[in-house]
């Protein structure tokens, strides 16, 4: 079963390369970099939500001593002081280019024909 599978997907790789010999290695190295850049994202992304969560503690505290409470303005105007926003904004941007990653979402798209 699993050496029918890769024989078809050999198939096909071998169909595909015919037309467009460079796809396939350039899909491999940019999806490598692709991987190896969010992984090194990881732990600065996780650092920044953490103390995004100590500063909302640390607010409280502020509030909790001096009775003042502080807007959503306030607190959207340090974020940015901060680079919260631009952190956010850069995520959002990253969310948008989605690559179209199953064979369903390609016939949807009409570029893969129903027939494969």
């Amino acid at each position: 079963m699993l050496g029918a599978m890769l024989n078809r997907v050999a198939t096909l790789r071998a169909e595909i390369a015919a037309f467009d010999a460079e796809l396939g290695p350039e899909l491999q190295d940019t999806t490598r970099r692709v991987v190896a850049l969010v992984r090194l994202l990881e732990a600065p992304l996780v650092r920044v939500a953490e103390l995004e969560q100590r500063l909302g503690r640390v607010i409280g505290s502020v509030e909790a001593s001096t009775g003042r409470r502080w807007d959503g303005e306030a607190y959207e105007c340090l974020a940015g002081q901060l680079g919260l926003l631009r952190v956010r904004s850069a995520l959002k941007r990253l969310g948008l280019p989605q690559p179209a990653a199953t064979r369903s979402a390609l016939r949807a798209s009409g570029r893969l024909p129903r027939s494969l």
